[in-house]
């Protein structure tokens, strides 16, 4: 019976330290080589990407990059969801602007032709808030 035990235990020991070789580097602290263990997976996460150009807002992270932007009167502004998950670009004045759901990727612009300063939120993220001031 206690032999039995023995090939248990150092069956699951064995199982056990080969699952975790390849998260742990065991195998290249034992000299081994992980040129035949398959390549570890390591987590996606949106970095910051300079927009295309200046009249361009990206959303990367659940925020607005620029946050703040200021732009003559006529100017086109375009946002990309550079995020990993769905945004919107909604002004804080009902009815002015809303892109709806953008997917991760997709883009969406509107032209402003007012000067002002126009306060805009995502409606899928409460951190997402930026302004846009638009000089004559």
């Amino acid at each position: 019976m206690k032999r039995i035990r023995v090939i248990v235990i150092s069956a699951a020991a064995a199982v056990l330290l080969s699952s975790c070789s390849m998260h742990l580097g065991l195998s290249q602290m034992l000299g081994g080589s992980t040129s035949s263990s398959p390549a570890m997976a390591k987590s996606a996460k949106a970095t910051h990407t300079p927009p295309a150009s200046p009249n361009s807002v990206s959303i990367i992270n659940a925020k607005y990059r620029p946050k703040n932007l200021r732009v003559k009167a006529g100017t086109t502004l375009t946002w990309v969801n550079s995020d990993l998950s769905p945004q919107s670009v909604t002004s804080d004045t009902p009815g002015l602007f809303d892109s709806g759901e953008l997917a991760p990727g997709a883009t969406w612009s509107f032209t402003f032709r007012q000067a002002g300063t126009f306060p805009y939120h995502s409606t899928k993220s409460s951190s997402s808030f930026g302004s846009i001031t638009v000089t004559p």
